[in-house]
């Protein structure tokens, strides 16, 4: 890293941790569409696709269903690969959206 960093090239790059990426995309994913507007027009889009395939789902249920945490649990421990590190789950905690 020094060696890169001696470069003109090294001036380019940011040494960033797994972790600091992970909460930069996760903050970043909730400043951009979990926003009470973002999460209604989104609930209003996914809504009318449903309804186009016969189901029916209230706005408050759609609106639930895409600011379920779980999407955040999921992307951690793949983000991580908690699947094949298991012991990244303790490492990698989950960051508040």
């Amino acid at each position: 890293m020094d060696a890169l960093r001696a470069t003109r090239a090294g001036q380019e790059f940011w040494q960033l941790s797994a972790q600091t990426i992970y909460r930069l995309i996760v903050e970043a994913y909730a400043e951009r569409y979990l926003t009470v507007e973002a999460v209604q027009q989104q609930a209003e889009r996914l809504r009318a696709r449903a309804a186009a395939h016969g189901a029916v789902w209230s706005q408050a249920q759609m609106e639930a269903m895409i600011r379920d945490p779980g999407i955040f649990e999921d992307f951690r421990r793949e983000f991580f690969m908690v699947d094949l590190y298991p012991e990244h789950a303790e490492r990698f905690p989950a960051v508040a959206a």
